[in-house]
């Protein structure tokens, strides 16, 4: 088979993002999984390789079923997809307007999604989230479809979820973007956290937050 360029250029941007992560320690050793949209299926990281260690010949290819697809490397790596592979499938199903899905554990957004608390509208940059909230799906075994299905309901068209006892989970147009909905998420995750350690934090009301999002919209402002 000859290679796709445009195959490796997703699956080489695809491990630039995972590294970003680990150095950012928005997962630790092998966990969290990342996934992107690709014409003929879904590019998704392997299970239980080290972000470090990763190379682009490493990513899983699976069709929209969940069907491991033959590729350009397929001798050289014997790769399967991580756990969560029913959790991106399920969100890039439900959602055409999402081509990225992250899923990880970083520490102030996983800190609230133990205590299956949502993220409220404490600044006005939680509106890049396209909601007035970050919710916090209901707690499901890791790896199932049950998981899947809960997310995609809780996060409806919103671009971020908490996963209860678990971490949490963007989606976003492209892989640039989830990464930057990540680190945006988690701050709001570490801003809510430090107020309420040392008060009662308010939360902006729904009016205000939709004229921000309106405003968002207009001014190109943040992972669109």
């Amino acid at each position: 088979m000859l290679i796709n360029e445009q195959n490796v250029a997703y699956r080489r941007r695809l491990v630039k993002v995972c590294q970003k992560m680990h150095i950012n320690h928005f997962v630790r050793g092998t966990s969290g999984n990342v996934s992107v949209r690709i014409p003929d299926g879904v590019l998704v990281t392997p299970s239980g390789i080290r972000y470090e260690e990763m190379k682009p010949s490493d990513i899983v290819h699976l069709d929209m079923e969940g069907n491991i697809c033959c590729n350009e490397w397929i001798a050289e790596s014997k790769t399967t997809p991580t756990s969560e592979w029913h959790l991106h499938l399920a969100i890039l199903t439900a959602r055409p307007d999402v081509n990225a899905v992250i899923h990880s554990h970083p520490r102030f957004a996983t800190t609230i999604a133990v205590l299956e608390q949502e993220i409220p509208a404490i600044h006005y940059m939680l509106g890049i989230v396209n909601g007035n909230k970050v919710p916090c799906a209901p707690y499901r075994t890791f790896g199932t479809k049950e998981l899947s299905d809960v997310v995609v309901e809780t996060m409806g068209d919103r671009r971020a979820c908490l996963l209860a006892h678990h971490g949490m989970v963007v989606a976003a147009s492209d892989l640039w973007q989830a990464f930057d909905m990540t680190i945006q998420v988690e701050a709001m995750a570490e801003l809510y956290w430090r107020s309420c350690a040392i008060g009662d934090p308010k939360s902006l009301d729904d009016e205000e937050m939709n004229r921000v999002r309106a405003k968002f919209k207009t001014m190109n402002y943040g992972p669109q």
